[in-house]
């Protein structure tokens, strides 16, 4: 019996937890309200300078470049200038060993007299044949031969005086390696005693550039903003060595051979910078920006006002509104929730903007936009904007929830804007 007892006691003290339980739960949930409040961040309108970029990057390379190669094979007996070095036209850069060239001058010299030498002994044997053959004592086959002869030693002739020409080339012009402009050595790809070797695709030996006080830059554009690129438009760059210097240049070629770079159109666009510090060095990195339009202390907006979609309970307030004023009833639910209260479509360069007024009205205005730069747009034309309104650029919702301490209480809302 007591065990009886016991276990009803412990049943019943589970069904008072339960109910306690349940009835918390009740007050938590059903008891609990939720509060929306929306807050305005907002600017107004102000004068600033706008500016139309296309960005992209490049690599800067010297005026004139110029590859210096060997048109003969053989040991580099000197190499006489360095990198930076300044050279003249004609300098000598440096010179191949000349004695393989020397023998093969003189094995050119040697076949030259060998050819004049059997020249005359066949220009004697048909002077020769010719009193012979008129006289009738040889056929005409045998002069035909004689003649034949003649022709072939006089072509061997020709032949050895190129063989010649070429060797002496090869000996006093070709075994020495000068520069063929006027600028500095930046680049110097052999050493003293490194065999070159002539071929079709001639090894380079030095680079030369011709001029350093200007410089070329070769940028990448996208496909979808070469049409905004022309010639001689002012850009900017900036490069990694000197990161707080900008430097300026402009465009001065648009090259029409595309470029494919990861699935991407891009067009080569050649553009030109004074170097007159020297600081701008071959191969460096340029972050460029063309100047597409510039606007300077005009009305602007930031872009954010663009973009700004009102909840749902102010269009509606603006619709009531709207309809008072109009003597007509207000819009249905449908036309509401259209396109931001139902407001018919604009062209592309106008835009809706909306603003608080000093007594915390929130109302609409139309604006004509001009120039981006992806920042702020300037603003050419306002139209039913009051003096001293706040342009309201981004709406903040949050919803907090509070419980109440009566029955059947009703939402509590954040401070009202009308």
């Amino acid at each position: 019996m007591a065990k009886n007892r016991k276990r009803k006691k412990s049943f019943w003290w589970v069904i008072i937890i339960v109910v306690l339980v349940a009835v918390t739960g009740y007050y938590k949930f059903i008891k609990k309200e939720i509060s929306n409040e929306t807050t305005y961040e907002t600017a107004t309108i102000s004068l600033t300078d706008i500016e139309s970029i296309v960005s992209s990057t490049g690599t800067l390379a010297a005026v004139g470049t110029v590859e210096v190669g060997t048109q003969v094979s053989g040991r580099l007996d000197s190499v006489l200038v360095d990198f930076n070095d300044q050279v003249k036209k004609g300098q000598m850069l440096a010179m191949i060993d000349r004695t393989t060239l020397k023998s093969v001058f003189r094995d050119a010299q040697a076949n030259l007299r060998r050819a004049l030498s059997q020249f005359e002994l066949m220009q004697e044997k048909f002077n020769n044949d010719q009193k012979l053959f008129e006289k009738g004592l040889i056929s005409a086959y045998e002069f035909k031969t004689s003649q034949t002869d003649l022709i072939s030693s006089e072509t061997n002739v020709t032949s050895a005086e190129i063989s010649l020409e070429k060797a002496d080339q090869n000996l006093n012009e070709y075994a020495i390696i000068r520069s063929p402009i006027d600028g500095m050595v930046i680049s110097r790809e052999v050493e003293k005693g490194q065999t070159v070797q002539a071929s079709m695709s001639a090894p380079t030996l030095f680079i030369l550039a011709e001029n350093l006080q200007t410089m070329e830059i070769e940028a990448l554009v996208d496909e979808s903003d070469i049409g905004l690129i022309r010639m001689d438009q002012a850009i900017r760059f900036t490069v990694e060595a000197y990161p707080e210097s900008e430097f300026t240049g402009k465009v001065s070629q648009v090259r029409l051979q595309p470029k494919v770079v990861s699935d991407v159109v891009n067009y080569t666009v050649i553009c030109t910078a004074e170097n007159e510090e020297g600081k701008l060095l071959p191969g460096m990195t340029a972050t460029v920006e063309f100047v597409i339009a510039f606007r300077e202390q005009v009305t602007a907006l930031p872009n954010g006002a663009f973009n700004v979609r009102m909840p749902q309970s102010v269009m509606d307030k603006l619709q009531e509104k709207r309809a008072a004023r109009e003597n007509a009833p207000a819009a249905d639910d449908t036309s509401r929730r259209r396109g931001n209260g139902g407001i018919r479509q604009m062209s592309e360069n106008m835009g809706r903007i909306w603003y608080m007024t000093e007594t915390g009205e929130i109302s609409m205005a139309m604006v004509e936009k001009g120039l981006s730069d992806g920042i702020n747009t300037e603003v050419t034309l306002v139209r039913n904007l009051p003096e001293n309104a706040r342009i309201i650029t981004k709406v903040n919702t949050t919803e907090t929830t509070t419980s109440s301490s009566r029955m059947g209480g009703g939402m509590r809302h954040g401070p009202g804007l009308f």
